[in-house]
């Protein structure tokens, strides 16, 4: 399994505020679950969404932040009998306070 690509639509972030995770997957996965992970502190992956791989092979989660920090995606479709197990490589997203955030 070869994941082409994994890109979130910013790097940088604000709780409250929503970053779209989109890629594609080769060999084509037409209609195989997908999931899209985010890294625990243990360095464990904890799954955060499900969804699909669509016709064209490509994939999209939307990922709305409940606090601020680093946190590490991945894409990860699961293997089966006739498949294996695949993941895209990680990308980080930074999540600032929201603006009105006090101490």
């Amino acid at each position: 399994m070869l994941f082409r690509s994994i890109t979130p639509s910013a790097t940088t972030s604000v709780v409250g505020s929503a970053v779209t995770f989109t890629g594609s997957v080769a060999p084509s996965k037409v209609g195989h679950v997908i999931y899209l992970q985010r890294q625990a502190p243990n360095g464990g992956w904890n799954t955060i969404a499900v969804g699909t791989v669509d016709p064209l092979s490509r994939y999209s989660f939307t990922h709305t932040f409940g606090s601020p920090g680093t946190k590490v995606f991945r894409a990860f479709l699961p293997g089966g009998p006739v498949n294996d197990a695949g993941a895209s490589p990680a990308t980080t997203i930074t999540v600032a306070p929201p603006a009105n955030a006090t101490s």
